[in-house]
């Protein structure tokens, strides 16, 4: 079964429409030629074969097309905010056995895109809108042929005149016709005409024909009728009807019936010399004077006067022509090749393929079936499966299990559940086939013929179907069923020959089970399922040379005749084969038999799938451990034990994981015994073919990691390096479950130690993270005395970052400086375990350019879990800025308060992977702030260069840059956590036209911001250019690639000028900075507490080819690193460049301490920080305005930093100044906490509608007073010690102001009244201050209030009108926002037009009145009739006239404004008016289409017609036309 998808048809129809266009174009434009040398019949016959192509809706395209064309999938038209959020169920509970818990998985995880706001489904409504065309053509097609047919039936009558009659059957025997063929005359014709598929007949207007005309008319049309060129013609009718948007279509059929009537003239005249040929074009010319209707489906012997002259024209060419079977060849070949070229849909970088969706959706589904969630399954599934399934519906569930305790939506919770799954997708059929193991521990159905223990497996094959931009499952097919035995080797191979491998029975080998036979080819029979063969042992094996067969070589036959060899080891199944010996297993099947040996401490799941040279290796491994000698272990009848590994550790679970290829996967474990609790260790397995069959050619262990070296010393190949960083999230994050209490499997809970720790280590999150983690560590030796140490100790550090009620996050930092991780811990009991990762997707996160300070978007840039998600929802379409580009960061679909958090910048490839490593990668600290109108907060981020991009190998264009912003928020869920999101753009490069002359003239080069003097190498001179960029400056070799780039600045990148404070990078990067940091650097000076260095490119930054530049820029480089400390100068500096110094630092140094300040859990946050530097006191004044989580409170506090000493982040010395929560109580503490950089609180929507809450309840010690403007500007200013001098009221409705008193000065402040609803409490909130004695003017918040109100929809209907107005007026309600507004006033406007009509007229804003009546005009332009109602009314007996003198009547006429215009349109574009407008200049303002309901007579076709509608033209008199044809559905 074929999935059903939109996109995919339309894609292949317009892919067709493409070629066959371009093929058409080209035919077009050789018309001329074509038909001196080809007659007509011959291009008719390329006609047929377009036509017939366009019909076929299959892509004949070249895998990688030259020309590849990506449609939209989707728009979202609105960014509404999201109202929930979903949960995710968890999992089953685990297994109760010792048995180790095993997972398989099969690649990354994938994020879904979710859609936030309407997501406008484009292929569906596409697909949609063709289904419409298509049946409006064919229904009007339909509609003109058959009214024709009809009417031509009822008035005709048979031809009387004999000589007609006779004519006729003359020429119908001469063409050989023996069929009946009525001769009608009807008034329905208007020109002579064949019709008819089934029953043809040639209908006459009149009898008017001479006898000559006569022979010639009829030999004509039975002509056509002899040829079929009727069928040609509903051939390129049908062409037309699928294809009815594409012109190029619609001129190809006009061609083809022209050449249809030029071919069927050269038959007629073949033979005739020149009189009758001229007799013959004569009657064609006689014909051109009347009138005659176009009609697609029958064959008429007049045309348009144009037509009708180019046959004129073609009666007199008896010039000899080829036949044509070339260019029929050449045409096809045209087609074919040009199919090839072109691609429509998703090309491979377009984002995620319908493979990649159709595997998340059966991927997912298969985690609903391990989780027992029919809800989850139901988000993959369509509504028809969701109602097949009975999910959710209790009466289907209680009726089928005859139960009243039975979950609607479970899924898995029959006898034999559901454990594993594994998913492969089916290219062909673009279906799933998905193979799911069952549990039968809990039930042995013994009686059936099922064994204890063996796991059953069955198949079914998942089809999808694609609706609104997803790929959902439409159906499951069964293909096997877990209960039928494995009869063929097709289905051995469906059921085995997978991700899942064979079954695993070894925790029952050991147990009772009689149902279990111990010869080994019954065994293998039973294990796995087989039925309808036979089976034997051929062969057993003592591979340990100990005197006992080990090894037996199962042969099973199948009824088909086809052979399976089976390899039985320790009672079950470990490899096969068949055909000549080879197999297709797959690297995580090989795998899980690796880690099934290390789990059972047994080689025989692993040595018969080990290559011949592995299984060497794992002999000598075995006898490594049991302690032989190395010539005893070159003894090839040594004998060997089967055991692998040691008594100790133990294995509890695994799981596999796929590695960098196909051929790759690792294996995870966890482990315990020996003295640990819980350890991680993790082996990398690799697969290969060895004489036909699929074997483990290598296995490694990782560096840091020496879990599984016991048993790797002889077999396992070089470590594998990866940072400590990527090794943890290895161990750790690979679907292992996370440490808990149990010892093993075991049941058993640890008292007394963990991890060898003491079990009171877990009493703390600190310790607790240090003794679980533990056993990553490294060892070491030592020698002290006579006395060798092996020591342990850790690969990490641990830091706390947050810990409140609800659990805590620590931080491990690497010792090989890798990015540290967050861990979640969480307390149970009396003990903290890690419970998983600390971070979270914010799929609500946005990216949106902006225009300076402006924070209204025009664009928003493509987002993702991770950069290279944000590349793949991109689409191809990156957007490209420029450096200095203010991008405004908005998380959380604008539902966040204030909140730190940390950007990762990088370069990076166009798949998203890092240019570089991750140590080139730039972080920074950034903060969340509530900025201007915004209702939350938002950070703005500049597109800038960073050092990184001067390692890159060249400078071109532009660059990809990365950027991942992680924060942590409770302002979503309520629980703090850590989100993370990604966005992506290209940065153009500075253009050379824009660019001065950087070229460097002399080796001085001396900045006058800092004062430092560089001496430059001399063949930097001239040869070289320079290039300042804030504190840094880059130098590099002009010209370096002159063959891709002109701007001889561009490239050739040696050096950069960094300037750093010291600290920083020591805090940052280790005491040995210059080694850990991100760009290969070397230090020139520490200066002032600051430190200059210079940072070297790392790659190729020329043009290798050429030898000249490469000689010269190898010179420059390697002059540039001989450079030291003696290439730099500070001397000349000047005080205020020292002081330019120390500014910088201490402004940096502020900050830092300044971001760490943030409250955690419940706050409080930081909302705006301010510092002022004060250089001669080695200090800043570091201002911090907090906010609670609610929003509806505001403190500051202002502090005194004092850095004694530049060699540390710390502050010496810190002076709180003032706290504004204990009450601002003078003037001077006034201005000191409300500076002018940060103005006053802003309280925001959530803020607004706490307050009002507040407000409404009576004040108390836990209520503030908010009653009245006074006390609502002490609560928020926190203005105590004074008094109140007095208030203006001169305007009640608006603002305020009020003057507060104290003893060294006063400040007036100006309210702003705020009301949500006409029942809520009125507010007076803060919006401006001034005070005379200070100097200080009006300091005033813009834009008030308004705009918040403006995001607040719920209590519009609260707005007066010119409230909304003025909302729409300044942009402050977009989108959704303005939407909303225009629903209210429109509401208002029905109920009292006048009253919303005023106010538009006497408007006063940022516009005037005159300016919103056109917004308002613009808008009730949708709404409003175009015309009026006495020329509705006249269209309207338009309508009933027609009617009356066509035999049929006409009732409830009706004019809807909302879709008039656009029927209209259509019959224009594509309808009986099309003609009008090509060649009247018929416009829009004179077409109107009016709806009602037809009745026709008993006789009639059909008997009414409910909806049609009527499209009517306004003639050269002024009256209302409606034409034949111009109405219908």
């Amino acid at each position: 079964m074929f999935p059903v998808s939109w996109s995919g048809l339309i894609n292949n129809v317009v892919q067709i429409g493409l070629t066959v266009s371009a093929a058409a174009l080209v035919l077009f434009l050789l018309r001329r030629v074509m038909k001196k040398r080809y007659p007509a019949r011959a291009i008719c016959f390329v006609w047929a074969l377009l036509a017939i192509r366009l019909l076929i809706p299959v892509q004949l395209t070249l895998p990688d097309a030259p020309v590849q064309v990506t449609p939209i999938r989707a728009v979202t038209v609105d960014m509404s905010p999201r109202e929930e959020m979903q949960s995710t169920a968890q999992a089953a509970a685990a297994d109760e056995t010792q048995t180790p818990r095993v997972s398989v998985y099969r690649g990354d995880e994938m994020w879904h895109e979710v859609p936030v706001g309407w997501n406008f489904p484009v292929a569906k409504m596409m697909f949609i809108l063709w289904g419409a065309g298509i049946l409006a053509f064919l229904g009007w097609q339909a509609y003109s042929y058959i009214g024709f047919v009809y009417l031509a039936r009822e008035t005709g009558q048979a031809a009387e005149r004999d000589t007609l009659r006779r004519v006729f059957e003359d020429q119908k025997q001469s063409l050989g016709i023996r069929r009946d063929i009525p001769l009608v005359v009807t008034p329905a014709a208007d020109c002579p005409m064949l019709a008819g598929f089934l029953r043809p007949a040639l209908y006459l207007p009149d009898e008017a024909l001479s006898e000559q005309e006569a022979l010639f008319v009829f030999r004509h049309e039975l002509t056509h009728l002899k040829r079929g060129d009727l069928w040609l013609k509903l051939l390129l009718t049908a062409a037309r009807a699928v294809h009815w948007f594409n012109p190029l279509v619609y001129l190809m059929a006009r061609f083809a019936q022209e050449d249809i009537e030029l071919a069927c003239d050269d038959a007629v005249v073949r033979g005739m010399d020149g009189a009758a040929r001229r007799a013959y074009g004569e009657t064609i010319l006689k014909s051109a004077t009347a009138q005659v209707k176009k009609r697609a489906l029958v064959s008429c012997f007049t045309g348009d006067k144009k037509t009708l002259m180019r046959r004129f024209e073609g009666l007199f060419d008896t010039r000899a022509k080829k036949r044509g079977v070339a260019l029929v060849v050449a045409a096809a070949v045209l087609v074919g090749s040009l199919g090839c070229a072109v691609s429509v849909g998703e090309s491979k970088d377009s984002g995620e393929t319908f493979e990649a969706r159709a595997l998340a959706a059966a991927e997912e589904y298969g985690e609903a079936l391990l989780a027992n969630d029919g809800r989850r399954a139901a988000e993959v599934f369509t509504d028809r499966l969701v109602q097949e399934s009975g999910l959710g519906d209790e009466a289907q569930a209680q009726n089928h299990l005859n139960t009243e305790d039975f979950d609607p939506w479970a899924i898995n919770s029959g006898y034999w559940p559901v454990v594993r799954y594994t998913v492969d997708y089916e290219p062909d059929m673009q279906t799933c086939l998905m193979v799911r193991e069952k549990d039968t521990s809990s039930q042995s159905f013994a009686a059936e013929g099922f064994s204890y223990g063996i796991p059953l497996r069955d198949a079914v094959r998942l089809s999808f179907e694609e609706a609104d931009g997803q790929v959902l499952i439409d159906s499951m097919e069964t293909q096997h069923m877990e209960v039928d035995p494995v009869d063929s080797l097709e289905t051995f191979c469906m059921l085995y020959e997978n991700d899942l491998g064979l079954p695993d029975y070894t925790p029952y080998v050991d147990g009772e089970n009689p149902q279990l036979s111990s010869d080994p080819a019954e065994r293998a029979v039973q294990i796995l399922h087989l039925g309808g063969g036979s089976a034997e042992v051929v062969r057993s094996r003592d591979v340990t040379n100990d005197g006992e067969n080990d090894l037996d070589e199962v042969q099973y036959t199948f009824a088909t005749g086809e052979q399976l060899g089976i390899i039985m080891a320790a009672g079950q199944p470990q490899d096969y084969t068949y055909g000549d010996g080879e197999n297709n297993r797959t690297a995580a099947d090989l795998a899980q038999q690796y880690a099934r040996a290390v789990s059972y401490e047994s080689v025989w799941p692993l040595y018969p799938v080990l290559s011949g040279e592995e299984q060497q290796g794992l002999v000598r491994q075995t006898l490594y451990l049991a302690g032989y000698s190395e010539e005893e272990m070159e003894n090839e009848n040594a004998v060997w034990y089967s055991k692998y590994g040691a008594s100790s550790p133990s294995f509890r679970n695994y799981v596999i994981v796929p590695g960098k290829d196909e051929n790759t996967c690792i294996a995870v474990f966890q482990m315990y015994g020996g003295g640990v609790t819980d350890g991680r260790t993790a082996a990398n397995i690799t697969v290969g073919k060895e004489n036909g069959r699929v074997a483990i050619t290598g296995l490694a262990q990782f560096e840091y990691d020496g879990g599984l070296g016991y048993i790797l010393t002889e077999i396992g190949g070089e470590s594998i390096s990866q940072t400590q960083s990527e090794l943890f999230r290895l161990l750790y994050g690979s679907g292992l479950p996370w440490p808990d209490m149990e010892y093993g499997n075991s049941g058993e809970i640890v008292t007394d130690s963990y991890n060898s720790e003491p079990i009171e280590n877990l009493e703390q999150p600190l310790t607790a993270a240090e003794a679980v983690f533990s056993f990553f560590h490294e060892t070491y030796e030592y020698t002290e005395g006579d006395t060798h140490y092996v020591r342990s100790r850790p690969l990490f550090t641990v830091a706390l970052v947050q810990e409140d009620d609800a659990g805590a996050v620590v931080r491990l930092h690497f010792a090989d400086g890798s990015p540290s991780v967050d861990v979640q811990m969480q307390k149970t009991g009396d003990y903290w375990l890690p419970v998983g990762f600390s971070g979270q997707f914010d799929d609500g996160f946005g990216a949106y350019l902006v225009e300076d300070d402006s924070l209204v978007s025009y664009a928003e840039l493509p987002v993702g879990a991770t950069v290279a998600q944000a590349i793949e929802n991109a689409n191809g379409e990156i957007p490209l800025v420029q450096a200095g580009q203010v991008i405004k960061l908005e998380p959380a679909w604008g539902k966040i308060l204030p909140v730190d958090g940390t950007l990762s910048d990088a370069v990076v490839r166009a798949d998203g992977t890092l240019q570089y490593t991750e140590k080139e990668t730039q972080k920074s600290s950034i903060r969340f702030e509530v900025l201007q109108e915004r209702r939350s907060a938002v950070y703005l981020y500049t597109a800038e260069h960073i050092p990184a991009e001067y390692l890159s190998s060249a400078s071109p264009d532009y660059i990809y840059r990365g950027v991942t912003v992680t924060y942590r928020s409770a302002h979503i869920t309520g629980i703090e956590q850590e989100y993370t999101a990604a966005f992506v753009y290209r940065l153009a490069t500075v253009s050379a036209a824009s660019q001065p002359d950087y070229t460097i003239t002399s080796t001085t080069y001396h900045n006058d911001t800092y004062g430092y003097t560089l001496t430059l190498p001399e063949c930097f001179v001239d040869r070289g250019y320079l290039q300042e960029m804030e504190e840094n400056v880059r130098f590099g070799m002009k010209n370096a690639s002159p063959s891709e780039f002109t701007d001889p600045f561009v490239g050739g990148t040696v050096m950069t000028l960094c300037i750093e404070a010291t600290a920083y990078l020591q805090d940052s990067f280790g005491e040995d900075w210059v080694r850990g940091h991100p760009v290969p650097c070397v230090e020139l000076a520490e200066h002032n507490g600051l430190t200059y260095y210079l940072a070297f490119a790392s790659d190729v930054q020329y043009d290798p080819a050429d030898a000249e530049i490469t000689a010269q820029y190898g010179e420059m480089r390697q002059a540039a690193e001989a450079m030291g400390g003696s290439a730099i100068s500070f001397d000349g500096q000047t005080n205020a460049q020292h002081e330019n110094e120390q500014e910088l630092l201490l402004r940096d140094l502020s900050y830092s301490y300044a971001y760490r300040q943030s409250g955690t859990g419940e706050g409080p946050y930081t909302d705006q920080i301010t510092v002022v530097p004060d250089v001669a006191d080695h200090s800043a004044l570091v201002t911090i305005r907090f906010t609670n989580w609610q929003g509806d409170y505001y403190f500051t506090t202002v502090e005194r930093v004092r850095y004694d000493h530049t060699d540390t982040v710390t502050p010496s010395h810190t002076e709180t100044l003032l706290n504004t929560s204990d009450g601002v109580r003078s003037l001077e503490q006034f201005i000191l906490a409300f500076p002018l950089e940060q103005k006053l609180p802003y309280f925001e929507g959530q803020g607004l509608e706490s307050l009002s809450d507040m407000a409404s309840r009576p004040a108390s010690q836990d209520n503030p007073d908010l009653s009245t403007p006074k006390a609502c500007a002490a609560y928020a200013l926190h203005l105590v010690a004074g008094e109140w001098a007095g208030a203006d009221d001169t305007q009640p409705e608006e603002t305020t102001w009020c003057t507060y008193q104290w003893e060294d000065g006063f400040v007036q402040i100006t309210l702003q009244r705020v009301q949500l609803t006409d029942d809520s409490p009125v507010l007076w909130l803060p919006i401006g201050w001034r005070t005379e004695e200070s100097g200080i003017g009006f300091v005033g918040q813009w834009p008030h209030y308004y705009s918040v109100l403006a995001h607040m929809p719920d209590y519009y209907s609260a707005r007066d009108t010119d409230d909304l107005l003025w909302y729409l007026d300044m942009d402050w309600a977009d989108g959704a926002y303005a939407e909303a507004v225009w629903d209210e006033i429109d509401r208002r406007w029905r109920l009292n037009p006048e009253e919303v009509e005023s106010a538009i007229d006497n408007y006063s804003g940022w516009s005037d009145g005159a300016a919103m009546r056109e917004m308002w005009q613009q808008h009730r332009d949708s709404l409003e009739p175009r015309f009026s109602d006495s020329e509705i009314e006249t269209a309207y007996q338009a309508v009933r006239d027609y009617a009356a003198a066509n035999g049929f009547s006409v009732e409830n006429l009706r004019y809807d404004p909302a879709s008039e215009r656009a029927w209209s349109e259509s019959i224009m574009e594509n309808g009986v008016l099309q003609d009008n407008v090509q060649q009247d200049g018929l416009t829009i303002d004179d077409v109107i289409t009016v709806v009602g309901d037809a009745q026709f007579g008993e006789d009639a076709w059909r008997e009414s017609a409910e909806g049609w509608s009527f499209a009517l033209y306004r003639g050269t008199d002024g009256r209302w036309v409606l034409e034949d044809g111009a109405f219908g559905y």
